[in-house]
């Protein structure tokens, strides 16, 4: 099931890595993982970036991390039950909001200000990034 996912996220996480260029010396914190993290699992398959995965329902979050580990991808994806509301941006230089994150606009309202000067902020709406 997850290759399926895969072949899907694979061309969209691609032009979201070259548009925000993000690198391996990147932080990335994904906000509204879900159950199936595939845009972060992407990330780090095309990049080598350490990410961090929130998500504020807890069956989500224990349902990815169990997919993380079943994958071997631990050591590279954390995932965590947090809301994006209240969550440290501080150590980020990217961070992607997931368009099934809620509340967006309270999400955005303490990214807006709480992220570093420099930290890149994107999210991806119908298929189409904005960052």
């Amino acid at each position: 099931m997850v290759i399926i996912f895969r072949v899907y996220y694979r061309y969209l996480v691609k032009k979201e890595v070259e548009i925000c260029k993000i690198t391996d010396k990147d932080k990335v914190l994904f906000i509204g993982g879900g159950p199936l993290p595939c845009t972060a699992m992407e990330i780090v398959c095309m990049t080598g970036a350490e990410v961090k995965v929130i998500d504020n329902d807890i069956k989500s979050v224990e349902a990815a991390r169990r997919l993380v580990n079943t994958l071997g991808m631990s050591d590279c994806i954390k995932v965590e039950h947090e809301d994006g509301r209240l969550v440290d941006t501080k150590d980020y230089s990217v961070i992607h909001v997931a368009k099934q994150a809620h509340p967006q606009e309270q999400i955005f309202e303490h990214l807006c200000s709480t992220v570093s000067s420099g930290t890149r902020i994107y999210s991806r709406l119908s298929g189409e990034i904005y960052g």
